[in-house]
């Protein structure tokens, strides 16, 4: 390689698991003579999250190193000589500044971010706003009244140099809260989602291009691990969540012959839960092929919505009058706003208009596309052969 670069770390604030190992493309990056490691810092900024969620898959990346204590991580940092690049996928806060701080340090290290799975701008609601500071003012801590005043604080004054880089997806994907400046160097690629749909849509499909099939886009309210991350409670139990939405999928499947299976979220473990779907299939890993194969997509807002518009496919949303009152809610409104579609309140009577929700504005997905998935002018290549194209290339490295 032209550049010195031989090395790539990831730094990981959430259990490592196989679907981490795929899509950060580390296979293709030794191929191109990178050597990758995975820095697993879970334990050392988040016990609580290290014990309750499944992961730790990260044994498969070969040099995978999990790290118990901030004073480790440091340590381990100090004793890096060799000049390398370092992605972190752990948010800037005052719990990982230690770890900023000690790769700032560092002259032979660049790092920068991947900002790549940005949603559509929230429109401002007062009264959703207080609701939301209200559930936070309940479930307040000291280390959140901490975050936040560490949030108020320029990174350079703290001693944290800026991002080398950014990775970003889409025209309206503009990086914020990380320790980004204008000497940032911008890299517009494409959602790693992306990746996913070239490789799907070069796949051959044995019988008929759909096959009646409504396809939900699972988020794991109830159990996702940033509820555990971020110490709060869930937008809603599953003992109201689930047949609440079972109640719509009956709905679909009486009225309209919609056979509905569950996209499950890639760090779901409902084998782990009773049968939260009424006997419907629930497949984890193959959400891009479920959406190409669906008539029809339900979601909340999950960021697997890019699949829906790189294969337009027809998209319903739905919400609650409890996720109303959360920014899930908001994000519910944006991204069906944005694609010219309004919510179903499945705590109100349900009369759908099937045939105005099968409509696909193709012009709205275009631009949805370009805004937040990839622009026009990115180069049609994987993600990280992309990344590898760009540390040959760039200067000074």
């Amino acid at each position: 390689m032209a550049t010195n670069i031989t090395k790539v770390a990831f730094f990981v604030d959430t259990p490592f698991n196989s679907r981490d190992y795929e899509r950060y493309g580390i296979d293709l990056l030794r191929e191109n003579g990178l050597d990758v490691e995975i820095w697993d810092f879970t334990p050392a900024l988040n016990r609580q999250l290290h014990r309750r969620v499944q992961g730790n898959e990260g044994t498969k990346a070969k040099n995978y190193f999990l790290f118990d204590s901030k004073r480790a991580a440091v340590a381990a940092i100090d004793n890096l000589h060799q000049k390398m690049a370092v992605i972190f996928l752990l948010g800037y806060g005052a719990a990982a500044y230690p770890i900023y701080r000690a790769v700032s340090k560092k002259v032979n290290i660049v790092y920068g971010f991947l900002f790549v799975n940005k949603l559509p701008n929230i429109v401002k609601d007062n009264r959703r706003s207080l609701s939301i500071l209200y559930r936070r003012f309940a479930n307040i801590a000291l280390y959140k009244v901490v975050d936040y005043l560490f949030s108020k604080i320029h990174f350079q004054a703290v001693g944290v140099r800026p991002a080398d880089f950014v990775v970003t997806a889409g025209n309206d994907a503009i990086p914020g809260g990380q320790p980004v400046a204008v000497s940032t160097r911008r890299l517009s690629f494409h959602a790693l989602d992306y990746d996913l749909y070239l490789d799907e849509k070069n796949k051959d499909i044995q019988g008929p291009e759909e096959n009646n099939t409504a396809v939900f886009l699972d988020e794991y309210l109830p159990f996702h691990p940033d509820f555990i991350r971020l110490g709060v409670d869930s937008y809603a139990g599953p003992e109201e969540y689930y047949p609440q939405l079972n109640r719509f999928f009956d709905y679909l499947e009486d009225k309209f012959g919609f056979q509905v299976v569950i996209a499950a979220h890639p760090r779901s473990r409902y084998e782990n839960h009773p049968d939260y779907f009424s006997g419907r299939a629930v497949l984890r890993g193959d959400t891009v092929k479920m959406v190409r194969g669906s008539s029809v997509v339900i979601t909340h807002c999950s960021t697997s919505i890019n699949f829906v518009i790189l294969f337009e496919k027809p998209v319903i949303f739905v919400t609650s009058d409890k996720l109303q009152k959360t920014y899930e809610g908001a994000y519910i409104d944006a991204m069906a706003q944005a694609l010219g579609k309004r919510s179903i309140n499945l705590d109100r009577d349900i009369d759908v208009d099937m045939g105005r929700q099968l409509m696909v504005d193709k012009n709205a997905y275009r631009r949805y596309k370009n805004a937040y998935i990839k622009n026009e002018d990115s180069e049609d290549l994987p993600f990280w052969q992309l990344f590898v194209k760009y540390l040959k290339a760039a200067p000074n490295f």
